[in-house]
């Protein structure tokens, strides 16, 4: 288990901690900075940066590089691209979408994230 600290990092700002989280696999870190990227508005010269226990940086992605991965997920059944098309319905985040309402499992490990191929992710869907 390892703990995590997620920033906000706005052009011209201090970082802003928007959560600390302690996770069991570190796969699972860049679906929090996907989630994260959701409740952003306006995403443009935003950035989520994640850091270790250690306060080392481990991820630093622009808002708009994460919801374009959220789009890219083969999954079909990805709690995150549904809740990405609800946003982009909306014109902006949605506000049931608060940081500390999840929009899916944190303990679990899809199988977008254990590397399946799409025609396996199709099936489960």
């Amino acid at each position: 288990m390892s703990t995590f600290t997620f920033e906000i990092v706005r052009r011209g700002e201090k970082p802003a901690v928007a959560d600390v989280l302690t996770l069991p696999d570190g796969r699972l870190i860049w679906r929090q900075v996907e989630a994260l990227a959701l409740l952003i508005e306006p995403p443009e010269e935003t950035f989520i940066q994640v850091k270790n226990d250690k306060q080392e940086t481990v991820i630093r992605a622009g808002v708009t590089t994460s919801l374009a991965s959220i789009h890219q997920c083969p999954c079909l059944s990805c709690p995150l691209k549904k809740a990405l098309a609800k946003r982009s319905a909306a014109g902006g985040p949605v506000s049931e979408f608060r940081y500390g309402r999840f929009l899916f499992d944190r303990t679990t490990i899809y199988p977008c994230e254990k590397g399946a191929e799409a025609e396996d992710l199709e099936a489960l869907s």
